[in-house]
């Protein structure tokens, strides 16, 4: 066993919280990252090279099949996986980076915690389940819901003390981080209204501890990070949420349900898990990439008085979480989540300020103003904007074609390339074998919603052809030494998002899901034209020839999918829905998110699987035995 220091002389404590393992930030000077288990931390190798570290660990998350789970058991579970959560969450190094006087990382902070809030409704209301009746577990939910709707408020505030306009704050687009927080937690309530108050139950845990909560707050102020007038502001969120009691509504909740099975109570856990890893990703966009540079461009706007005039129907609730005009490269993702690729501070602020408000360029353009000429030239640098006719599929389809920038420029596939991959590829598959899992939920909500029955048909037709492609990358997986089911390992939050994207704009607006099913199909038919996708796998064999089975299960997926003729299908479905009805920009707008996720599909990806298998075989979950 291993301890703290990641020594292997050291026995594994057995007062640890249950918990699933997380991955955390590399140990003080040192380039790999570690392992957390609750307060213990130990090298990724580990798992790999001492398979009975992970088998104890697993152990200790199965839970026996057969019994019911009653409330006060759960309750313990859950307390224990909030402890361990919360241990590697405000573990991150972005607190000690605040803690020692970055401005820019606490305006980071506010900012996007803003945009978080703002879309509290969107985020909660998919919990409330639609049935005849009102059962408890519903009117919890819906009492939080509107106790919480307006709680941005607090920090718009704040934000308006330190000298953002409020028109500029409302306006703007949260970084991909916040976009995946977002649609994370909608994924989960829309799956489990257990889950969501589970879930909104961690998030709210941290008030529990009242005095270290006000004890940073105090010290933001005395480190004159923020005026006290923007502090009290944020402190009012808390009193709040204090007042209403929101760190108790998980508990109401369990008890309001009553006993649960062993399945569902791995489900809740790992859905706590889930939450807990995007809260960590977020913390680091938040550190590393341009969201706190983007709060001092938009103090700059503000006093010169560009873009603050109030947009044709702005709610101050505005938040662009279903927007996804224009759609931005891949290069300019990377630089506005991680910083990687500005070559200066001015870069940072000008592209994070294009990206930001993009979705504003006719008003950017009208402004005569060198800043926001240049905001605008970077827009056209690097985003898409919409061109196609609405009433002609081809001209649709090309434009979708512009879309592929999001997903063409991104690092994965060099990455993927290089020698001594063979996690990343490993890691690549299981995240893919979780996305062809779930195709039957988005397929099946589109056949439900989809009110052409020319259009209905040509779905149902799909939903056959992808039924069980899983099962080819599935039964691969299980071969992987450290595997053997695939179904134990979690998804990452970020496919978390991007299936659940997929799954809920089927079930709500089934036109806008015809756009990104056209978008998806056309990033495997453009790299199989001109054989892409031949001198990819090609060169990632070449270089990891170890994982080349297991590689070869996605090249044959898409051999499949070209006999069946999937890359003549999308333009057949827009040529049905055209011919009684015209695309709306609402669900071109709507449709757009799918390159922003995508990309983080393809991002988290990259960030989780560069350490070893450890990075891999540490995704186990809570699971029934």
């Amino acid at each position: 066993m291993v301890g703290a220091a990641g020594r292997s002389d050291v026995a594994l404590p057995n007062f640890l919280n249950r918990s699933v393992i997380f991955l955390g930030e590399p140990s003080a000077g040192k380039r790999d990252r570690t392992l957390l288990l609750d307060r213990f931390e130990f090298p990724a190798w580990e798992l790999e090279k001492k398979p009975e570290t992970l088998e104890r660990i697993k152990q200790s998350i199965s839970l026996p099949a057969g019994l019911l789970i009653w409330p006060d058991e759960l309750e313990v579970l859950l307390a224990e996986q909030f402890a361990a959560a919360s241990e590697y969450v405000y573990g991150h190094s972005f607190w000690e980076r605040v803690r020692q006087g970055s401005r820019i990382a606490l305006y980071a902070y506010l900012l996007e915690t803003r945009h978080y809030l703002a879309a509290a409704s969107s985020r909660m209301a998919p919990s409330i389940r639609p049935a005849i009746g009102l059962s408890p577990l519903s009117l919890l939910l819906s009492q939080h819901l509107l106790e919480e709707w307006d709680h941005q408020k607090f920090f718009s505030e704040a934000l308006k003390v330190i000298g953002c306009d409020e028109i500029l704050v409302s306006t703007a687009r949260p970084i991909p981080a916040t976009l995946e927080w977002i649609h994370t937690t909608r994924a989960i309530g829309y799956r489990s209204a257990l889950s969501a108050a589970v879930c909104s139950g961690f998030m709210e845990y941290s008030s529990n501890e009242t005095s270290a909560v006000r004890g940073w707050h105090s010290m933001l102020v005395e480190m004159g990070l923020i005026p006290e007038a923007a502090n009290q502001a944020i402190i009012g969120h808390l009193e709040t949420d204090l007042e209403f009691e929101h760190s108790e509504n998980w508990r109401r909740a369990i008890h309001l349900h009553g006993p649960v099975t062993p399945g569902t109570a791995a489900e809740l856990l790992n859905d706590v898990a889930t939450i807990s890893e995007m809260i960590f990703r977020w913390l680091s966009a938040l550190q590393l990439g341009v969201s706190g540079t983007i709060v001092c461009g938009i103090q700059v706007l503000s006093e010169e008085r560009i873009l603050t005039r109030e947009p044709q129907g702005h709610c101050s609730l505005d938040v662009s979480c279903f927007d996804g005009s224009p759609v931005w490269s891949a290069a300019l993702q990377d630089l506005v989540n991680w910083g990687i690729g500005a070559e200066s501070a001015a870069s940072r602020a000008v592209a994070g300020l294009a990206y930001t408000f993009g979705h504003r360029y006719a008003d950017l353009r009208s402004v005569q103003n060198s800043l926001s000429t240049l905001i605008g030239d970077t827009v056209d640098d690097f985003g898409t904007k919409t061109k196609a006719d609405f009433c002609v599929p081809s001209s649709v389809m090309e434009d979708l074609k512009s879309w592929l920038r999001a997903i063409d420029g991104h690092r994965l596939w060099d990455s993927m390339s290089e020698p001594s991959s063979e996690a990343l590829v490993i890691g690549y598959i299981l995240e893919n074998y979780h996305y062809l899992a779930s195709a039957t939920g988005h397929i099946s909500a589109a056949v439900a919603s989809c009110t052409n029955s020319s259009v209905r048909v040509q779905l149902i037709e799909h939903l056959r052809d992808e039924l069980d492609h899983c099962d080819l990358l599935r039964t691969k997986l299980s071969e992987v030494e450290g595997i053997s089911d695939p179904t134990l390992l979690r998804p990452l939050p970020t496919t978390v998002a991007f299936v659940g994207f997929l799954q809920t704009v089927a079930a709500q607006d089934w036109r806008a899901y015809i756009l990104v099913s056209a978008f998806l199909q056309l990033s495997l038919s453009e790299c199989r034209a001109d054989r892409r996708n031949a001198f990819f796998y090609e060169a990632v064999i070449r270089n990891n020839s170890g994982v080349a089975p297991l590689l070869s299960t996605i090249w044959t997926h898409d051999e499949i999918d070209g006999a069946l003729d999937h890359d003549s299908k999308p333009i057949e479905r827009l040529r049905s829905l055209m011919q009684t009805e015209r695309l709306s920009p609402e669900s071109y707008k709507l449709a757009g998110l799918a390159p922003a996720l995508s990309w983080s599909f393809l991002d988290g990806i990259l960030s989780q699987y560069t350490d070893g298998r450890g990075s891999v075989l540490h995704r186990v979950g809570w699971h029934v035995c």
